[in-house]
This record gives C-alpha cells, structure tokens and sequence, in this order.
C-alpha cells in the first residue's frame, strides 16, 4: 500500500466515525418526531378524561352542598359528558369516580354518605364501588 493510500484511508476514519455518530443522533432526533404525535394525542386523551372526572366532581361538590336532586345532578352530568364527547355516561368509570370524588370534597359522610351513595348508584354494586373507592382516595 502506498503512502498516499494510506494517508487516504486514515483522513477518512474521523470522517466515517463522524457519520456514524451523525447518524445515530439523527435516528434518535426522527424516533423522538415519530413517537411524539402518539404521546401527545395520549396525554390530551388523559387530559380530556381528566377534565370530565374533574367537572363530574365540581358538580357533585354542588349538589352535595345545595341539596339538590339526583334527576338535576344526572341531567348536569349528561349535558358535561355530552359536551365532552362521551356518549354513555352512566356507563363510565370516570363519572363514578368523579362523583365518589365530588362527595368527598362536598363533606358528606357517615350515613348521609351511604344514602347519597344508594340514591346516585341506585344499588348497582360495580358503581357502588368505583364511587366508594374514589371517596376514600379523596379522604386522604
């Protein structure tokens, strides 16, 4: 191998780790554009979830307080979860939870809470529970 050769050769070695290193970097910077818009549509779902529960709770906060009825508060619920874009609300967890939530922050407790409870859920166990669950996350 001649000089000129191998001068060649060793002037191209910084230059191929180079692209190796460029290249790396720029399928991490592409794997990081493709995967942001799936992260982003997942975190605005969670928001958007986050929003209903939380306006279920602030309206149970208010019925819970005024005294109002279990017909008024569904009808509030099912404008918001309309609004929200949920087509089933008395099937949705989030709304229990909110409303378990809401009774929390709204004070009531002991035998008030159980009746409201029966009332809201009208027995239904699975609602029973999501909604007493939430309630006690909300009390600690």
């Amino acid at each position: 191998m001649t000089n000129v050769v191998r001068l060649a050769l060793l002037a191209l070695v910084p230059f191929a780790a180079g692209c190796s290193a460029s290249l790396s970097a720029s399928s991490e910077s592409s794997s990081q554009i493709v995967s942001s818009p799936f992260e982003s549509s997942s975190s605005s779902l969670r928001s958007s979830e986050t929003r209903y529960r939380d306006g279920v709770r602030d309206l149970t906060v208010s019925y819970a307080r005024s005294g109002g009825t279990v017909d008024a508060l569904g009808a509030q619920i099912a404008d918001l979860a309309r609004e929200r874009g949920i087509t089933d609300w008395q099937a949705s967890n989030l709304t229990w939870e909110g409303i378990g939530e809401g009774l929390a922050r709204g004070g009531v407790k002991g035998a008030d809470f159980e009746a409201h409870l029966t009332r809201l859920t009208n027995s239904d166990p699975p609602k029973m529970a999501t909604v007493r669950a939430a309630y006690e996350r909300a009390q600690r």
